[in-house]
C-alpha cells in the first residue's frame, strides 16, 4: 500500500467519518440543552401552580369570585329575583 492510495483512502472514508462523529455529538449537545430547559419549563409550571393545587374544594370558589365577581352577583341576584 503506498501513500497515495493510503491517502485516498483516509480522504474517501476518514473525512465523512469524522463528519459524523463530530455532528453526532453537537446534536447530541443541542438535544440535551433541549431536555434540560423543557424540565426547567416543567418545574416552573409547577411552583407557579402548586398554590391552586394545594386548594380545598370550598376555596376554589373564591378564586371564581375573584375572577368572575361581577358576573356571579349578577346571576346571585337574577336568581333570588326569580325566586321571589
Amino acid at each position: 500500500m503506498d501513500i497515495h492510495n493510503l491517502a485516498d483512502l483516509i480522504a474517501n472514508q476518514g473525512f465523512p467519518i469524522a463528519l459524523s462523529i463530530l455532528l453526532i455529538f453537537r446534536i447530541d449537545r443541542f438535544m440535551q440543552e433541549i431536555v434540560t430547559a423543557q424540565k426547567e419549563g416543567y418545574r416552573q409550571i409547577l411552583e407557579n401552580t402548586q398554590y391552586y393545587h394545594q386548594l380545598k374544594p370550598a376555596e376554589s370558589g373564591i378564586l371564581f369570585s375573584a375572577f368572575c365577581g361581577s358576573s356571579e352577583r349578577t346571576l346571585r341576584n337574577e336568581g333570588r329575583a326569580g325566586k321571589n
